[in-house]
């Protein structure tokens, strides 16, 4: 009796053993059902009224793959899952060995309204920034790089790239710390386009290259930001004050002879510092594409800065948008 108890034991871990193994084979090979991670980069622009690091960190990029030819998301959002520093979808894919994908994503601060739309699966976007200066009302786009993998038995994050499609233009007003004082009265730019189509030609992570747009500007060229402030203008050494006096987002375009830059600013003319105070008003007015760079490219930070002191020039130079393009002005006030 004990003997025949040993052998149904022994039948039942055997046959046990025997059913683990067929269902661990039904798994497939190793490394199958590792579920598809991503990451989002290139973001890092410390700037307000535009989308920087951690305004995406707090949205959603949306997602476009395709898994050996099919589709395996389509606008699907992902988010940052917390403490982990993942970007996941609610539905998580796995991997699948022998199989190529693509991937790329978008995301956006006005994305469905009349400000920015967004078609051909984030590769044709519509925009129309403020008529007038109001920089919470900005429309900020990025787009990613196509990210391949040739094997899903690969597996690696999936490091969407993100690249900015509108150029952002910032305006910056200071003075030598040789004046006494200075105030800036009116800040305009003008006669630049706000509304345009725009195409995506998009390159491929790690290749090198940058998002390629077409633009198709809309509309008519008689956009003017201004700012009546009446700010103090503070000293090029002050780092408390960076002396931007504007930011905006702007529709990527070829400057022409009608985009100027008038300041108007009152200066305090007094010889010495115990002096009466002697404010003067003075007029300055740039024509942009006098200048280089002459082009608001995407991608693109311009920087137009200018000095109160003793003389005037103008230079620039091209840049990404986490460095800056950078055109400095010195002004000369008749004393």
């Amino acid at each position: 009796m004990r003997t025949d108890c040993k052998h149904i034991v022994i039948f039942f871990y055997t046959a046990f053993v025997f059913s683990l193994a067929v269902s661990c084979g039904k798994s497939g090979p190793a490394g199958e059902g590792v579920p598809i991670e991503f990451g989002v980069s290139n973001v890092d622009v410390s700037v307000k009224s535009v989308l920087d690091q951690e305004t995406v960190n707090e949205g959603s990029v949306y997602v476009y793959a395709d898994e050996g030819g099919a589709s395996l998301y389509s606008g699907e959002a992902i988010t940052l899952e917390t403490g982990t520093g993942k970007w996941l979808p609610e539905k998580i894919e796995t991997w699948e060995n022998g199989v190529g994908y693509t991937f790329y994503g978008y995301t956006s601060s006005y994305s469905g309204s009349s400000v920015l739309t967004v078609s051909d699966e984030g590769r044709v976007i519509e925009v129309s920034q403020p008529a007038s200066y109001s920089p919470d009302d900005m429309a900020d786009y990025l787009l990613s790089y196509i990210f391949n993998v040739s094997d899903g038995s690969v597996r690696p994050v999936v490091n969407l790239s993100l690249e900015h499609a509108m150029s952002l233009v910032e305006i910056k007003v200071v003075r030598s710390p040789s004046i006494f004082d200075a105030r800036l009265n009116s800040l305009t730019i003008e006669g630049f386009y706000r509304s345009a189509k725009m195409q995506c030609q998009q390159a491929v992570y790690g290749s090198g290259d940058t998002n390629e747009w077409t633009v198709t500007l809309s509309g008519d060229p008689d956009t003017g930001y201004s700012v009546p402030n009446g700010a103090d203008i503070p000293s090029s050494e002050d780092e408390t004050n960076d002396g931007i006096m504007m930011r905006f987002m702007a529709i990527p375009q070829q400057l022409t002879s009608g985009v100027t830059l008038t300041v108007e600013y009152s200066v305090n003319e007094k010889s010495t510092a115990d002096d009466e105070d002697n404010y003067q008003v003075h007029t300055e007015e740039f024509r942009l594409y006098n200048f280089s760079p002459s082009e608001w490219r995407s991608g693109h930070r311009v920087v137009y800065v200018l000095t109160v002191d003793t003389g005037i020039h103008l230079y620039g130079m091209i840049a990404p948008w986490k460095n800056v393009d950078n055109i400095e002005g010195t002004v000369l006030p008749e004393i």
